[in-house]
């Protein structure tokens, strides 16, 4: 859920003005900041608070960006094995609730390497709910899950420092942003999930599993953690880079 929120974060930084590219005209969101203004976090940071305002409901269709509450996941698979648990989890149909709600409390950023821009969003979100269907196989333990059907999860009063680095690239003789990496780090206070028919045919285990993993959630999160940071990263730098691949870095951030 937290690549919901950094498409959120670096789109809003980037996209906020009316730029004209191959006839498309973005729609205005607040004042574009410029590279070398002193005050440019600050000016991102207001940036950030009317973009997420003006389009999380719609998205940006002019460059490809979906609506981001809730936001649209076809499908995601994870894979995790260690030596107490091991898992295959394929997830559909996806939808995320939350971006609206979700604050910007920071902006810390740097782009004097045009080869390593590093911007930081410091970022409390209260609450986020996402659903959809489900299928698993894998065990703790010696407790076999195997099963498919509907799940959903809840996550509480989240705090992040989002880190993104981009580099400037040229594509016919103009330069873009792209993004190279994502990182994230969440503590979540509270967690609770749920998945139907997790023991396939057994209710009564399902139910046993379902309180097992709410009871030891903390467990499950600082285990899958690494696998869902690799997720962020590559999920938020597709979907990131096919916006600001289609506008001159000019035009997103003026250099004076």
């Amino acid at each position: 859920m937290k690549s919901l929120l950094i498409v959120v974060l670096v789109v809003a930084v980037e996209v906020r003005s009316a730029i004209i590219r191959e006839g498309v005209e973005i729609p205005t969101y607040s004042v574009p900041c410029k590279r070398t203004d002193p005050n440019i976090n600050d000016c991102i940071l207001k940036g950030l608070r009317a973009f997420i305002a003006a389009v999380a409901k719609d998205g940006v269709k002019e460059i490809g960006v979906p609506p981001l509450d809730p936001f649209y996941m076809p499908e995601l698979l994870t894979i995790y094995k260690n030596r107490d648990m091991q898992a295959s989890v394929l997830l559909k149909n996806i939808f995320t609730h939350g971006a609206m709600n979700a604050e910007i409390k920071a902006i810390r950023s740097d782009f004097s390497n045009p080869q390593k821009i590093i911007i930081e969003a410091d970022t409390h979100s209260p609450e986020m709910f996402s659903e959809g269907t489900y299928k698993m196989e894998g065990k703790v333990g010696n407790f076999v899950l195997n099963g498919r059907g509907v799940y959903n999860v809840t996550m509480y009063n989240i705090d992040d420092t989002v880190h993104v680095e981009l580099k400037v690239v040229e594509i016919d003789g103009e330069e873009f942003l792209k993004v190279t990496k994502v990182m994230v780090d969440p503590e979540i206070g509270d967690m609770k999930m749920y998945a139907s028919n997790l023991v396939n045919g057994n209710p009564e285990l399902s139910k046993i599993a379902n309180q097992f993993a709410n009871q030891f959630w903390k467990l499950f999160y600082k285990e899958m953690m690494p696998i869902a940071q690799e997720n962020v990263d590559k999920i938020s730098k597709s979907l990131i880079n096919k916006a600001l691949l289609t506008i001159p870095y000019n035009q997103l951030l003026p250099p004076n």
